[in-house]
C-alpha cells in the first residue's frame, strides 16, 4: 500500500452497509439464537441436496484455483447447505466446516454420508469465536460475511488461519426492473448495500494484495401465477403506497409466460478473491 493512499474508515463503511436503512442491525446479525433458529427452520423445507444454479460455475472456478495448491487441509467458513463443500472435500485429505448452526453441520454430515464422503469434520462456532487447533493449507469463505460486523478482525483471522485463501461473494447488478421501479415510478428500493469491493479495500489496508476473478452467473426466477410474481417481486419496494398495476407492467417486460409459469433469467456476477 502506498502511504499516500487514504481509503477512509472502510470498517465503518462496511458496518453502515450491513445495517438496515433506518440504522438498525437486523436480528440475524446481532442475535446468535435468531440465526440458529433461521437455519433450523430453513432446513425443514430442504428435502433433497442440490447446489444452487448460480454456484455451479463458481465451484468450477474455485476448484481450478485450489487444485493447483494441492492442499492437504481446507477450512470452510459458513458452508450453508453445501454449495461448495463437497467440491472442497474432493480436493483435500481433510475438510473442516465451521458454522454457528449445529443444524447446518448435521445436514452437511448427513449429505456427506449419503455421498460416501468421509473426510469432513465440523466445528460448531461463529467465526469470531472459533478456536483452531492448527494452521490449514487453505481456507475458503463465500457469501458468509453478512454477520461479520467487525470485518477487519475477521479478515485478519482468515489470513492468519491458512497458507492460501479463497473468499468472495455474489455481486450485482440487481434485477433490472428494480432500477425501473426507481427511475420510472419514483419508488424507493431496498438495495443490496454491501459487496466484495469492501473486502478488497479492507484487505488492502491490512497490507494484503489479492487476486480478483469475476465470474458471470445466472439465476432463473419462476412463479406459478401473475399474483405470486407481483407480490414477491414487490418485496423490496419501501414505499407504503404505490400503483401496483404500474409495477406489474414493468415486471411483465422481463417475466415471460412459459409453460403456464412466469420466468425471468437474471444475469449477475460473483467475485472470487484469492491470495
Amino acid at each position: 500500500m502506498h502511504y499516500g493512499v487514504d481509503l477512509g474508515d472502510m470498517q465503518s463503511l462496511w458496518k453502515n452497509a450491513l445495517h438496515e436503512m433506518d440504522g438498525s442491525c437486523c436480528l440475524r446479525s446481532r442475535d446468535d439464537s435468531v440465526e440458529k433458529i433461521f437455519w433450523k427452520q430453513y432446513l425443514l423445507n430442504k428435502k433433497d441436496y442440490h447446489p444452487d444454479e448460480y454456484s455451479i460455475p463458481l465451484a468450477l472456478e474455485i476448484k481450478n484455483i485450489l487444485e493447483v495448491q494441492k492442499p492437504d487441509t481446507i477450512l470452510e467458513l459458513g458452508p450453508g447447505w453445501g454449495n461448495y463443500t463437497f467440491t472442497l472435500a474432493s480436493l483435500c485429505k481433510e475438510l473442516t466446516c465451521v458454522d454457528i448452526s449445529p443444524d447446518i453441520l448435521q445436514y452437511i454430515t448427513k449429505i456427506a454420508m449419503q455421498k460416501e464422503i468421509y473426510n469432513i469434520k465440523t466445528i460448531s462456532s461463529k467465526w469470531e469465536d472459533a478456536i483452531l487447533s492448527q494452521k490449514y493449507s487453505a481456507i475458503f469463505a463465500y457469501n458468509c460475511f453478512y454477520r461479520m460486523i467487525n470485518i477487519r478482525e475477521c479478515l485478519q483471522k482468515i489470513h492468519d488461519a491458512a497458507e492460501f485463501h479463497v473468499i468472495g461473494m455474489t455481486s450485482g447488478p440487481d434485477q433490472p426492473y428494480l432500477k425501473d421501479f426507481k427511475e420510472e415510478l419514483g419508488l424507493s428500493i431496498k438495495w443490496h448495500r454491501f459487496d466484495y469491493i469492501y473486502l478488497i479495500n479492507i484487505l488492502y489496508q491490512l497490507d494484503i494484495d489479492v487476486n480478483c476473478k469475476i465470474v458471470p452467473l445466472k439465476k432463473t426466477y419462476t412463479y406459478d401465477s401473475i399474483e405470486e410474481l407481483s407480490k414477491k417481486e414487490s418485496g423490496r419496494i419501501l414505499d407504503r403506497q404505490y400503483d401496483q398495476s404500474k409495477v406489474l407492467e414493468i415486471l411483465k417486460r422481463y417475466y415471460k409466460p412459459i409453460g403456464g409459469k412466469y420466468q425471468f433469467e437474471h444475469h449477475f456476477c460473483g467475485a472470487i478473491l484469492f491470495w
